[in-house]
């Protein structure tokens, strides 16, 4: 019951909020249409593993995390106290990508996160722990494989999980999606612009899209960055994470 009412509670102060915000989202992607500055997304309409979801743990250390851990990834479900399915596979050219993820904000006690990759049989490939700089979160994390990881096969599937341990022998807070690495096709812009981010994304390459659009936010004027965040995250069914703009940051071993 209690877990239910939490549950309930999450569910009124979400809407509240995303009522509150829902004009500004609107101001930023009519000033973004306006500038013609939209990026289009083209899902690759792939398909993904119809168990993939959002879980979250809400014991132990976890109880007053109020927003889950959210793998930036499509969906047809916003994000919310429901698991949030994916809807389409994400795609990377990169045999060490970055994976994006949004963190919410942990407790003082919690600065490290898991991060693992498997197979399509369920074999471990990669299994890491993710230092979280003290005073980041809630944030949108970017984690880049490291070279002396195993690399990502070509035409293979594999899930990724983050979670945020909450107590020992109890479950953490988890978030999963697929990743499929691809070769790479003519007609991807090769200069670093806002071009190459509207290519990627035409083209479904997520992983790449996201990594591109971190790098000009580093570069480009705060509200036009602010504005590309947020059309491209409402895209992805993000508009709750897009509403708090928070600071992306990129974590390379």
């Amino acid at each position: 019951m209690f877990f239910l009412y939490k549950h309930n509670v999450y569910k009124h102060w979400k809407a509240q909020k995303m009522s509150n915000n829902y004009a500004y989202i609107n101001h930023i992607l009519n000033v973004h249409s306006q500038n013609k500055r939209r990026i289009v997304w083209n899902p690759p309409d792939r398909g993904v593993d119809p168990d993939t979801e959002t879980a979250l743990g809400r014991r132990g250390r976890c109880e007053d995390i109020r927003f889950p851990i959210v793998a930036m990834v499509p969906s047809e479900d916003e994000v919310g106290a429901q698991p949030r399915m994916q809807s389409d596979i994400g795609l990377t050219f990169e045999t060490h990508p970055v994976f994006w993820f949004y963190i919410p904000d942990l407790p003082s006690e919690i600065n490290e996160i898991s991060f693992r990759i498997q197979d399509e049989e369920r074999r471990s490939h990669v299994n890491r722990q993710i230092f979280i700089p003290i005073n980041t979160t809630p944030s949108i994390v970017g984690f880049r494989l490291p070279q002396d990881q195993k690399s990502l096969e070509l035409d293979t599937k594999y899930k990724w999980i983050v979670s945020i341990p909450c107590e020992e022998d109890e479950p953490p807070m988890y978030a999963e999606a697929w990743i499929q690495r691809i070769e790479h096709f003519d007609g991807i812009n090769s200069s670093f612009n806002h071009g190459i981010v509207d290519d990627y994304a035409a083209k479904g390459i997520l992983h790449e899209t996201l990594t591109s659009l971190f790098f000009l936010y580093q570069e480009a004027p705060r509200n036009e960055s602010h504005q590309m965040w947020v059309s491209f995250l409402t895209d992805l069914k993000l508009s709750s994470i897009a509403i708090d703009l928070v600071e992306p940051i990129l974590i390379e071993d």
